[in-house]
């Protein structure tokens, strides 16, 4: 199973695919590691690239600056694991012009299809936008290998255009300090993005100058997938600029990413996002069709329920598990506290034995059994209860996403809309 660290490696190496960048840039046959561009870790073998800045390696491809990369890791036999591969997709050279427009008219405007362009005399002409180029790219790759189970990944724009892939083809995308491409996206693709949460997973740090602002400023920060606040390497003046950056991600020896502690805050922000994106899903399906179907009404009810579904789970593994953790600390300093008292005793009493410290403790109303039994006992009980709020948020959560699958089993035009 490739880890976080490793997706964020390979949406690294990707960045390498572009002529604009190296004299020689990752092609198709190269091999690559997790520690790129040193060797160490999982090794994978490069499938296919496309660099639309390359006119040897982009046949039937605008030149809009779109890159794409396929690969493949190598098992421990020494063989490509063809059933495995990931589709990663470069995001934003700042020195490529087509890169920072796909940014401005794509992400920003929710030009899907065209981009507008400008070339060396000024004049203005239309390619495909790289959300086209990618998902040509995805296509292109699952024919060669049809076989194989495809994810996405990549980062900042990369990183939106994996969302989108992944909604469209109905496959997981695992994305680094992506802004949100919910404007650039059909209909469909927002159902199904909101009905799969779990499997669009954007790891991002607070307070991004460029993925943050910008979905914010266009009000549909957090609407697509599911939000990961993560730790940050990034410090100083320049801690929201620097904080963009795939190499400020935090990583366990697990190769999992550091994620912030407290998420209460955050796990109810994002409910609220999530509504607004229903609600804006709910106004352009009726702009779009003129009229409000069925089983329109059913689908958006549905990805409504997941999506408090998502954060029922959401509070109790983050919320309910930091209060859990509380008592639990919280119980570990009764002990101590109640061996600092019989040293703190001892010492006024020096003549006095041990047995005779506590008799006289004791005597004052302070015993074991209320300093340390008693609290323990009460703190406890509270986790015991926590516990089974937890349970109860978990279960309710379950119950939820059952009514669902249940209703997409039984509706066959339902069904399709959600994949």
């Amino acid at each position: 199973m490739t880890t976080t660290k490793q997706y964020a490696s390979l949406d690294n190496i990707v960045y390498d695919a572009d002529a604009l960048k190296l004299k020689k840039p990752i092609r198709s046959g190269k091999f690559v590691y997790e520690n790129y561009p040193k060797n160490g870790g999982q090794k994978y073998q490069v499938l296919k690239t496309v660099d639309t800045n390359d006119t040897k390696n982009s046949h039937g491809y605008d030149t809009n600056g779109f890159q794409g990369m396929a690969m493949a890791p190598i098992d421990q036999n020494g063989d490509v694991d063809y059933t495995q591969i990931t589709v990663a997709y470069a995001g934003t050279n700042f020195s490529d012009r087509k890169d920072v427009a796909e940014d401005l008219q794509g992400i920003g405007a929710g030009n899907r299809k065209n981009l507008m362009l400008t070339n060396e005399k000024s004049q203005k002409y239309i390619t495909a936008s790289q959300f086209d180029s990618a998902l040509k790219f995805y296509q292109q790759v699952q024919t060669k290998y049809p076989n194989a189970t495809l994810d996405t990944t990549g980062h900042s724009l990369g990183g939106a255009i994996a969302l989108l892939v992944g909604s469209h083809y109905h496959v997981s995308a695992t994305v680094f300090s992506a802004p949100d491409p919910w404007n650039a996206m059909t209909n469909t693709e927002r159902l199904w993005a909101l009905a799969h949460p779990e499997s669009l997973r954007n790891y991002r740090h607070q307070g991004d100058l460029w993925s943050e602002t910008d979905s914010k400023t266009l009000g549909i920060d957090g609407f697509t997938g599911k939000t990961v606040w993560c730790q940050t390497t990034a410090s100083g003046m320049l801690k929201n600029h620097n904080t963009h950056m795939l190499s400020t991600f935090k990583f366990n020896q697990k190769g999992q990413a550091k994620q912030l502690k407290a998420q209460m805050e955050n796990d109810i922000d994002l409910l609220d996002e999530k509504q607004s994106a229903i609600k804006k899903l709910v106004k352009s399906l009726k702009k779009s069709g003129g009229t409000f179907t069925h089983a329109e009404k059913i689908a958006v009810d549905a990805v409504e329920a997941i999506a408090m579904a998502d954060s029922l789970n959401r509070i109790a593994g983050d919320g309910i598990g930091q209060i859990i953790k509380q008592y639990h600390a919280a119980i570990e300093e009764f002990e101590p506290l109640w061996q600092q008292t019989i040293k703190s005793a001892a010492l006024i009493g020096a003549h006095l034995s041990d047995n005779e410290v506590i008799q006289a403790l004791e005597a004052g109303g302070v015993r074991r059994q209320t300093v340390v039994d008693e609290p323990t006992q009460k703190l406890t009980t509270k986790i015991d209860q926590a516990q089974a709020v937890g349970q109860e948020y978990l279960a309710l959560s379950a119950n939820i996403k059952l009514v669902v699958d249940q209703m997409l089993a039984t509706d066959q035009e339902l069904a399709g809309m959600f994949g």
